[in-house]
């Protein structure tokens, strides 16, 4: 059971992960081909959450490989 909540967990996170990514990606078109006042700050902050993004994935496929071998 703990499993199958975890490998659901899991999902819900590469689910999320893949709306953020569009999601960001059209913040990127709309406000950092501009030149704004915060225009640093704001690409600093995506490189952030870019950054969490990879670290997710990365983990996340490490639980899958991890519980894919015993099979």
């Amino acid at each position: 059971m703990k499993d199958s909540k975890e490998f659901a967990a899991v999902l819900d996170g590469m689910e999320f992960v893949t709306r953020e990514i569009s999601y960001y990606g059209i913040f990127e078109v709309i406000y950092l081909r501009r030149s704004f006042h915060a225009t640093k700050q704001l690409s600093d902050a995506l490189v952030k959450v870019y950054s969490n993004i990879l670290k997710y994935l990365s983990k996340a496929r490490e639980y899958y490989e991890q519980n894919t071998l015993g099979q």
